[in-house]
C-alpha cells in the first residue's frame, strides 16, 4: 500500500510540475486556402517530455505523436508516429472523430522535422525524404492561454 501511495504522489508531483504549451502555424496550400497546424508540447523541469502534432490539409487532417530523435530545451529533431485521421479540422481544442483511410495521397514516413525553440516560437524545417530532400520552413508561434 505504501508503494502505491508513493507512486501516486510521484505521479501527481510530475503533472503538477508539467507545463503544456500549444504552438500554431498558419500555412497556405496550393489551392490558396490557409490551414492551421498545431504542436502541443509538455515540458517538465525545462525538458520536453511529450509532443503531439495536429495537421490540417485540404482533403484530410491528422493527429500524430511526436517521436523525438533530439530533444533539448532549445533544439528539436523529430518524426511523427501513431497517426489518427479525420475529415474534420483538428486542434488541441477540438475533439475530432477519426477514421481509418483505405489509401493516402502521401507516405506517412515521408520526412522529418528539425529546428529550434526560440523565445515564443518553434522554428522548424520539414525535409521530404522522397522529393530530393526538398524543405519547407514552418514557424509555430506560442498560443497565449485564454
Amino acid at each position: 500500500m505504501k508503494k502505491h501511495l508513493l507512486f501516486l504522489l510521484l505521479l501527481v508531483g510530475f503533472y503538477c510540475n508539467a507545463q503544456v504549451k500549444n504552438y500554431l502555424c498558419n500555412h497556405k496550400e496550393t489551392n490558396g486556402e490557409i490551414f492551421k497546424d498545431y504542436i502541443t508540447l509538455t515540458f517538465n523541469n525545462n525538458s520536453i517530455v511529450k509532443g503531439v502534432y495536429y495537421g490540417n490539409q485540404p482533403e484530410i487532417s491528422f493527429v500524430a505523436d511526436i517521436d523525438f530523435e533530439e530533444n533539448k530545451s532549445t533544439k528539436l529533431s523529430f518524426n511523427l508516429t501513431n497517426y489518427k485521421f479525420s475529415r474534420q479540422i483538428v486542434s488541441p481544442h477540438i475533439k475530432a472523430q477519426y477514421f481509418e483511410p483505405k489509401k493516402l495521397a502521401f507516405a506517412l514516413n515521408e520526412g522529418y522535422y528539425f529546428g529550434y525553440v526560440v523565445d515564443n516560437e518553434l522554428q522548424l524545417q520539414f525535409t521530404w525524404i522522397y522529393a530530393d530532400s526538398a524543405t519547407k520552413d514552418m514557424v509555430f508561434s506560442l498560443v497565449k492561454k485564454e
